[in-house]
């Protein structure tokens, strides 16, 4: 954090003492990485997401997360993961989660039992990739508000 605090500060953005470590690297990401991003006429993968943005994936042996997404034209396309499937690992993050979500004065929620019980009782190595088809399509056709697209013409 005290690094990201650093980058701020240097940068003259501001944030708050409360402000958590993912809340600093949204503010960088969104103000350094995303205009870049929208720039790029080319398709862009990210991967190495830091293990605060891993959400419910594995961390590889280097410390990153095991998640890419693909942006085009500006958009996020597709978001994918290889699954946590490490029960103790995921009670421990829902937990954590959990915690937060107290300190910063959010509604409670409960941890999901079944789930980490279905890991418990094996869950195979597995990944997958969510591909947004409206964003797919407003890319290809360069079609900036998504409320321009219609399913089906009335």
């Amino acid at each position: 954090q005290k690094e990201l605090r650093r980058i701020l500060s240097l940068k003259g953005l501001h944030f708050s003492p409360e402000d958590s470590w993912s809340d600093l690297f949204h503010r960088l990401w969104l103000e350094f990485v995303e205009p870049w991003i929208v720039r790029q006429e080319q398709p862009i993968l990210i991967t190495q997401f830091p293990p605060a943005q891993a959400a419910l994936s594995r961390i590889s042996e280097s410390g990153w997360a095991e998640r890419v997404e693909l942006y085009w034209r500006g958009l996020e396309i597709a978001n994918g993961f290889d699954e946590l499937n490490d029960p103790e690992e995921q009670s421990r993050r829902a937990e954590a989660d959990l915690q937060l979500r107290q300190k910063l004065g959010r509604r409670r929620t409960e941890n999901d039992l079944e789930f980490i019980q279905a890991l418990y009782a094996g869950m195979p190595p597995c990944s997958g990739i969510a591909v947004g088809l409206e964003r797919l399509f407003m890319a290809r056709e360069k079609i900036e508000r998504i409320q321009n697209i219609k399913a089906f013409p009335y």
